[in-house]
């Protein structure tokens, strides 16, 4: 660095100057310049030119050495990710055991019930549940920089907010739902189809309010690392079903209706194992509880903008199903309607089993960033109810996570910058 300085007339420092100079043996002038307490720069002043000479005490350590290895890094992370996504994994395998038991029970009962649950499987993936979960994703933002941020009043404000949104969403679902058949006709499908499918999804009506309840509470859960006892409920749940699928079918012969209503019961119990579990460990204690506040309904904003998250999540999760579903749709229009809907049915439920890993895995990933973009030092701004009156506080350029002065249940505002 101070190779190219020589031959070149500095100026003198008289800040830096150490004991003002002097005189070397040979009669030159000297001046020392200290440019760092390991570093010295003697300059020799003669008539003609100006020499440079650096002394310096003990080598600076690189910079990279304190740097933590790469390395350790990534894998000290990768361990964290799968903390998360095996649970995650593992409840993704439980909850896939009962649409398998539905669909074994629905074959058991004949090739037409096979279709018409299948094709009203597929009706409701495309109409109501693809709807529910994709809305339901627009949450996971908000809790899970509120959850950085340690903001948990705004954890569940937003839990409450997303279900009383689900609950009004389904009511036009469920309309939907009522005349389905009329719908199926008009597209082209078989008549005894449609039939036994309109018979299936009206037991299935119950399911919306289930299932209002059951995103939000898994999300809710899941984005403050709570995935153990999930997993743990799923278990149970899925243990009662083969047992009520079995009453309901073979028992009291309630036939296709029986498997419908067997499949909203396992997402009922499954929605009261959660909220006991919520209840009796004191989770909801940090997050407000379970009251509905006055200023939740009157914060217009928190409603707009989590909304307007819920409409994006919602376009690329309903995309994603509505490609695959759709081919329950067009099997209808083939020779054997009844065959091809029904192999067309089980195929969709066996190859769902794929999509469990990948996306267990894109859970743990965002649980970790977001948590970790509006934790103290992270890239974001968090304003809320804290020692500072409610100043902001400016960790980093990418995210505001912002609540109102006094207002445990505000809402959690996400703006990107820069």
């Amino acid at each position: 660095m101070c190779e190219g300085l020589v031959g070149k007339l500095l100026p003198p420092c008289l800040c830096n100057a150490k004991d003002g100079g002097g005189v070397g043996d040979d009669g030159h002038r000297l001046r020392a310049v200290v440019v760092s307490p390991d570093v010295a720069v003697v300059v020799v002043l003669n008539e003609s030119t100006t020499t440079l000479t650096t002394t310096c005490k003990d080598p600076p350590p690189p910079v990279l050495d304190d740097r933590p290895s790469l390395t350790r890094g990534a894998a000290s992370e990768a361990a964290s990710i799968l903390s998360l996504s095996l649970p995650m994994i593992m409840t993704g395998l439980i909850l896939y055991v009962r649409p398998m038991i539905s669909m074994l029970f629905l074959g058991r009962l004949g090739e037409l019930a096979l279709a018409g649950g299948s094709l009203a499987i597929g009706f409701g993936n495309i109409t109501g549940y693809s709807v529910l979960s994709g809305l339901a994703m627009g949450m996971e933002p908000v809790c899970g920089q509120a959850v950085g941020a340690k903001n948990l009043p705004l954890v569940g404000a937003t839990m409450q907010r997303m279900v009383l949104l689900l609950l009004a969403l389904s009511v036009p679902v469920a309309f939907l739902w009522a005349h389905m058949e009329p719908l199926l006709l008009l597209c082209g499908q078989d008549a005894a189809i449609s039939a036994a499918a309109q018979r299936y999804i009206l037991l299935c009506l119950p399911d919306l309010l289930f299932q209002s309840f059951l995103h939000p509470l898994r999300i809710y859960l899941r984005t403050q690392s709570i995935n153990f006892p999930l997993t743990a409920c799923a278990v149970l749940a899925v243990a009662m079903h083969l047992p009520i699928n079995y009453l309901l079918v073979s028992v009291l012969g309630l036939g296709v209706e029986g498997v419908a209503l067997a499949s909203a019961l396992a997402n009922l119990n499954l929605v009261l194992l959660l909220l006991a579990y919520i209840y009796f460990s004191g989770v909801h204690r940090a997050t407000g509880g379970f009251t509905l506040s006055e200023k939740l309904f009157k914060d217009v904003t928190g409603w707009m903008r989590l909304a307007r998250l819920a409409v994006a999540s919602c376009a690329s999760v309903c995309l994603e199903w509505w490609w695959y579903e759709i081919m329950i749709l067009l099997c209808g229009l083939l020779a054997d309607p009844k065959a091809t809907v029904a192999s067309m049915g089980v195929l969709i439920q066996t190859t769902s089993l794929l999509y469990i890993f990948p996306s267990s895995l894109s859970f743990g990933v965002s649980t970790r960033v977001l948590a970790g973009v509006a934790a103290p030092g992270g890239d974001a701004v968090v304003n809320g109810d804290d020692d500072d009156g409610g100043k902001e506080k400016d960790t980093g350029p990418h995210a505001k996570v912002a609540a109102s002065h006094g207002d445990e249940d505000s809402s959690l505002l996400i703006t990107v910058q820069g």
